[in-house]
């Protein structure tokens, strides 16, 4: 509703979209696509140039996505900042973008190719003054095998060119005739029924991923970086907003590999997910082989903070050498106060993450690997 005596004043023609930030407004010709820049005391609109693409703002900069990726304008000049992303999000809390392959969504540092993982796959994000949301989204249920009703992967069976089809309802496997000799079909003998029957097991072993609800509750990232890192209902108890406060978030449990330090402690490293355990250090962090992790967990702890345990390692390749530590979550769950990851009655969390130290990013190099 407007108030008694205001008045709007038109300081443009048509435009695309509209930015305004502590760094200016800043608006898209609809007929180039380039961005313009309001100048208040001259009342007049200049370009900024740089190129067409998706525009953002956050306090005093200026952002842009292309398929090459994100550039940072502060008043002067474009500064590359980040490589290719699916899509970005900026407000008072920072700028954000999703991969363009994972859809894992990292947060800028504030220089250039300086970005950390903060969450995994959403349908949409928004971004306000303190705080990063992120709405959930579907994940595909897997079509079920007749027997034992278990979830199967679509490209579990695409090895020797078999594969699964979807046609309606109904799922149908995919057999290729022999291509040297169609018209010859060879009688199946005993070791092929081991084949089939090893493939079966597998199919069965393979754990159902757990479904995400479909865009049904809202997300607030806690805004801590690393391990740390989490994401808890936004909004529980507000009308029309379900908020889910007893919900863990969803990990791989499984172990890829354990090992008893010298103290008697059976430390598991899990496979966790891209926030912590195996799928995060082999990731970032260039860790491949579970001795580098191991060789480290075979003392005693070097650093003991409650359930939290550092271990400190080295990978030795001829004359080259580099310290590996090791920080373990030796307890049933994580430290968030909100929706912990929980290992189960019993069980450990076990190795958090690992890293290099004194190197880049803390990735390890590849030798350390081979």
């Amino acid at each position: 509703m407007e108030a008694p005596g205001a008045q709007w004043e038109a300081i443009s023609g048509p435009a695309t979209a509209v930015y305004a930030s502590r760094l200016g407004v800043f608006m898209i010709n609809p007929e180039t696509g380039l961005i313009y820049k309001y100048q208040d005391k001259a009342k007049r609109w200049d370009p900024i140039g740089g190129g067409t693409g998706k525009f953002a703002v956050s306090g005093g900069s200026l952002y842009r996505l292309t398929a090459d990726g994100i550039v940072e304008w502060r008043g002067d000049s474009w500064t590359k900042i980040g490589g290719p992303a699916k899509d970005f999000y900026a407000g008072g809390a920072g700028l954000f973008a999703t991969d363009p392959v994972t859809g894992v969504i990292r947060k800028y540092g504030g220089k250039p190719d300086r970005w950390t993982d903060v969450g995994g796959p959403g349908a949409t994000f928004a971004v306000s003054s303190n705080h990063l949301y992120g709405l959930s989204r579907p994940l595909r249920r897997l079509p079920m095998e007749r027997q034992g009703r278990q979830p199967v992967r679509l490209d579990q069976d695409r090895r020797r060119g078999q594969g699964l089809l979807r046609r309606g309802r109904r799922t149908l496997r995919h057999r290729p005739r022999n291509r040297r000799h169609p018209q010859v079909r060879r009688q199946a003998g005993p070791l092929d029924r081991r084949r089939r029957t090893r493939r079966h097991l597998r199919r069965q072993q393979q754990p159902p991923l757990r479904p995400l609800p479909d865009r049904s509750a809202v997300y607030q990232w806690n805004g801590k970086e690393g391990s740390g890192s989490g994401w808890a209902p936004a909004g529980a108890g507000l009308p029309g907003v379900a908020g889910r406060p007893n919900q863990s978030p969803y990990w791989d449990k499984r172990i890829k590999c354990s090992q008893k330090d010298a103290d008697g402690r059976v430390i598991p490293t899990r496979y966790g997910n891209h926030l912590f355990g195996w799928k995060h250090l082999s990731g970032p962090h260039n860790i491949k082989k579970c001795e580098l992790i191991n060789a480290a967990l075979r003392d005693k702890p070097d650093k003991v903070d409650g359930n939290r345990l550092e271990y400190l390692g080295h990978a030795i390749n001829g004359t080259r050498q580099v310290k590996i530590k090791v920080i373990v979550q030796y307890a049933q769950k994580t430290t968030e106060e909100n929706n912990p990851y929980d290992a189960g009655p019993g069980q450990r969390i076990g190795v958090v993450t690992a890293f290099c130290m004194n190197v880049p990013n803390n990735k390890c190099p590849h030798w350390v690997n081979q």
